[in-house]
């Protein structure tokens, strides 16, 4: 029932609800210092926020004409958001359920957004790193190189866990940069950060989910850095997928900019402590049901939906070390 709600909503929503051009466009703008900001195009806030490399990787899409192209996209988002349930470990019921019902991940594919294969590339890490396969599983991880702000933390969880896996991580991040200097040239990296600092990123921070619509300044900053201090506590108590999982969950909530889609990489976290019936596992049905965004949708957006999220969260990364504890009690510590 969740895929064919998602699939009517799909068919039925407006033409301009549409993050794909600047994707298809970064294709053909590979060189030119219009690449992120593209004002060619009358962009305005739909600017193109990921590396050179990336865009040199759309470039088969760019030849094709714009519907052939998106639905070659929307062929890739769907099959990486499958994929990534079906990968990531922990309940995959449970995952699978949440990621057909869950209103980020419909908000993504309507807008043709990307967060699909960053959780894939995550999954597939996880699942390498288990296999002890840890500098491969570093590499693979790497690919979050593409969408910057999300590197750090899962980094962050490679250094606290395992030397091999940061090797493989630093590896990959500076073959990217290199290669995105060398498409690009050094101009590349001002022009990136003066796009990601555009104040029509900005505009309404109550829609994000995250710190920043509660708080702003220096108390956004210091909750930031508590954020990470607690991803790197708990990396150091769970398994290495628990932290993967965690990570980009945490990084959203701590990130100055951020938007619903992007919350679809917490699915599978709050998935599985959902079904835990503690306060913790009813915040976190509450965070993958329709309510906090109906908040944030509001034409005077209430903070009380960033709230529910930011706590949801929170409150289900504090239930990995006990399930941590469980397991271990249970003879599966892995």
């Amino acid at each position: 029932m969740g895929l064919l709600l998602i699939a009517v909503a799909l068919h039925y929503k407006p033409s301009n609800l549409d993050d794909f051009p600047p994707f298809y466009r970064a294709g053909r703008l590979i060189g030119s210092a219009d690449l992120f900001v593209q004002n060619a195009f009358d962009a305005k806030a739909k600017m193109f926020l990921r590396t050179p490399f990336y865009a040199w990787l759309l470039r088969p899409l760019g030849a094709l004409d714009y519907p052939h192209a998106r639905l070659v996209w929307m062929s890739l988002m769907v099959a990486a958001f499958t994929l990534s349930a079906w990968l990531w470990p922990g309940p995959r019921l449970n995952i699978v359920v949440a990621m057909c019902w869950a209103f980020p991940v419909l908000f993504a594919l309507a807008l043709g957004q990307d967060i699909a294969l960053m959780m894939l590339s995550i999954a597939v890490a996880a699942r390498l790193w288990m296999g002890g396969r840890e500098f491969a599983a570093g590499l693979v991880a790497s690919l979050l190189a593409l969408k910057i702000t999300l590197l750090f933390p899962v980094g962050l969880v490679f250094l606290t866990r395992s030397r091999r896996g940061f090797g493989g991580l630093v590896s990959g991040a500076a073959a990217q940069f290199a290669l995105s200097l060398a498409i690009q040239g050094p101009a590349w990296i001002p022009e990136y950060l003066a796009a990601v600092q555009s104040p029509l990123l900005d505009q309404v921070p109550a829609r994000m989910p995250s710190v920043r619509a509660l708080v702003g300044g220096a108390p956004f900053a210091a909750a930031a850095a508590a954020i990470y201090a607690w991803l790197w506590w708990i990396a150091r108590r769970v398994t290495p997928a628990q932290a993967l999982t965690a990570a980009l969950p945490l990084a959203i909530i701590a990130a100055p900019h951020c938007y619903v889609y992007d919350m679809a990489a917490a699915v599978p976290l709050l998935a599985s402590v959902a079904s835990i019936r503690t306060a913790r596992g009813i915040l976190a049905a509450l965070a993958l049901s329709p309510a906090p965004y109906v908040f944030m949708a509001r034409d005077n957006p209430s903070i009380a939906g960033a709230a529910i999220i930011v706590a949801a969260v929170l409150a289900s990364t504090t239930a990995l070390p006990v399930e941590r504890v469980r397991a271990i009690a249970s003879g599966n510590p892995a």
